[in-house]
C-alpha cells in the first residue's frame, strides 16, 4: 500500500536559513546577497556544502529567490557568477523526512534518464542529496529555466518530442515494467516494483491507488460496488490483449505525471520542456491517460499529433477504454491528495462505473 506523510515528514516551510551557514563556520568562499524575504540577511552567508559541491568552482551567489512552497516541498532559484564572468541559474527543491528523501531521489533519477535520451526536453539534473547542516532536509538541484506563464506547448512540437522519448527508450531493450527507485506524485509513493507483464504492473499500481484513497478519504460505497469487477473483469479485458496472440509491449520510459502544469515553454528560445517527473518503464499510452481528465489542458489535438507519430496499440478498438482505465489511476491519486475536493472522486466513480457496465456480462 502506498503511504502518505509520516510523522517525520510533516512539512515545515524550508527557508534559506536552512541551507546557509554563517561564514565563520566554514572556510568556503562562496558568498551571497539575497532578497530580504528569502530568510537570509547580510552578504556573509555560506551555502550548505552539499549543494555548493555541484556549483561552479569559486562562484559567487548573486541572487536567491523563493519560487513556491507546497505541502511537500519548497523551491528556490539561485543565480551565480563565476570568475570568468559567466552567469548560471539553478533550481533548488527542498523537502524533509524519509518521504522527501525518496521523492527527490526519484525525481532526480527520473529526470536523469529523460535527459540522457532527450536533452532538450528537460532541465539538466545536477545532483540530489541531504544537507550537511540538517540531516532531515534533502535537496534536488537542476538548471533553472525562465518559462512563459500560461503558454501551452505547441501540440505538434510537444508530441514529437514525447514520441521520440517513448520510441527511443523502448528500443533500449528493457523487458520489465517498473523503476529502480520509488517515485512520487506529490506525497503519494507510486508502486514501481518490477513486473514482467504490463497487466500485472498496472493492476498492482491501481490497487495501491484504491487502497490509499480508502485510507485517506474513507470507503466510498459507489467505488466499493465496482472495485471487484474492475480488477477481475475490466483490467484483464482491456490490458491482456496487448500481450496476447503474439503481441507484446516494449516498455518505454514514462514521465509519469505529465499534465499541463508539468510542461512549459522557455522564454526566448520557445523550447518546450517537461519536469517534476515520476517515471517508470511502462506502456506508452499510459502517459496519455493524464490528458483525459477535464482539468488537463491537453485536448484532442495533442492526442492526434502524438498518434500521427506513434500508432495506437493493437487492438485499436480498445484504445479509448484503455485511456479511460489509465486515467483512473491519475484521478485516484488526485482524489487521495485532495480528499476534500470531491470532483476527483466523482470522476473516478463515473469512469469506473462506465467501464464496469460496458464489460460486465
Amino acid at each position: 500500500m502506498m503511504r502518505g506523510l509520516d510523522a517525520a515528514d510533516v512539512v515545515v516551510p524550508v527557508t534559506f536559513e536552512d541551507i546557509f551557514t554563517p561564514a565563520t563556520k566554514t572556510a568556503m568562499s562562496t558568498t551571497t546577497t539575497t532578497h530580504e524575504d528569502d530568510g537570509v540577511e547580510g552578504a556573509q552567508q555560506q551555502l550548505d556544502p552539499e549543494i555548493q559541491k555541484a556549483l561552479p568552482l569559486e562562484c559567487n551567489i548573486t541572487n536567491t529567490q523563493h519560487l513556491r512552497s507546497s505541502p511537500t516541498a519548497t523551491c528556490y532559484r539561485i543565480d551565480v557568477s563565476t570568475p570568468d564572468a559567466e552567469h548560471h541559474s539553478y533550481f533548488l527543491k527542498l523537502a524533509r523526512g524519509n518521504t522527501g528523501w525518496e521523492a527527490l531521489r526519484g525525481e532526480h533519477e527520473s529526470t536523469r534518464l529523460i535527459y540522457s535520451l532527450q536533452r532538450d526536453l528537460t532541465p539538466t539534473p545536477m545532483t540530489w542529496g541531504t544537507l550537511m547542516s540538517d540531516r532531515n532536509t534533502h535537496f534536488y538541484l537542476c538548471t533553472y529555466h525562465d518559462f512563459q506563464p500560461g503558454l501551452a506547448p505547441d501540440p505538434e512540437t510537444f508530441s514529437r518530442q514525447l514520441a521520440e522519448l517513448h520510441v527511443k527508450s523502448a528500443s533500449l531493450g528493457e523487458r520489465r515494467f517498473g523503476f529502480h527507485v520509488p517515485t512520487y506524485n506529490g506525497d503519494i509513493r507510486q508502486r514501481n516494483s518490477w513486473e514482467r507483464r504490463w497487466e500485472t504492473f498496472f493492476a498492482k499500481g491501481l490497487q495501491s491507488a484504491f487502497d490509499l484513497h480508502n485510507e485517506r478519504a474513507g470507503y466510498v460505497e459507489e467505488l466499493e460496488a465496482v472495485e471487484h469487477d474492475l480488477f477481475k473483469i475490466v483490467v484483464p479485458r482491456l490490458l491482456r490483449p496487448l500481450e496476447s496472440d503474439g503481441r507484446r509491449i516494449m516498455p518505454g520510459l514514462i514521465h509519469g505525471d505529465l499534465w499541463h502544469e508539468n510542461t512549459a515553454v522557455e522564454r526566448g528560445s520557445g523550447r518546450t520542456m517537461i519536469f517534476d517527473a515520476a517515471s517508470f518503464w511502462g506502456h506508452n499510452e499510459y502517459e496519455l491517460g493524464y490528458w483525459l481528465p477535464e482539468h488537463n489542458k491537453f485536448g484532442v489535438d495533442y492526442f492526434e499529433a502524438y498518434h500521427e507519430l506513434v500508432p495506437r496499440s493493437e487492438p485499436v478498438e480498445d484504445y479509448d477504454d484503455r485511456i479511460r482505465l489509465y486515467a483512473l489511476r491519475f484521478n485516484l491519486h488526485a482524489a487521495a491528495l485532495f480528499p476534500g475536493d470531491l470532483k476527483y472522486r466523482d470522476m473516478v466513480i463515473e469512469e469506473a462505473q462506465l467501464l464496469v457496465e460496458k464489460y460486465t456480462p
